[in-house]
């Protein structure tokens, strides 16, 4: 009995998983006025902020 049989030939199955057209959801209108850049703020400058806002 050989241990290296050949294997037999698979039937062709049909994909039954479909891809659906995806669409994008609308960008949230908050996002049109973004800025792409983050925003950045130096530890100096915020440590200057909380000072200028708790003398308030």
């Amino acid at each position: 009995c050989s241990a290296l049989q050949s294997l037999p030939d698979l039937p062709e199955f049909p994909l039954s998983l479909r891809p659906e057209d995806y669409e994008f959801p609308g960008t949230d209108s908050i996002w049109e006025n973004v800025d792409c850049q983050p925003q950045i703020q130096s530890l100096k400058e915020h440590l200057e902020d909380e000072t200028e806002e708790s003398s308030k």
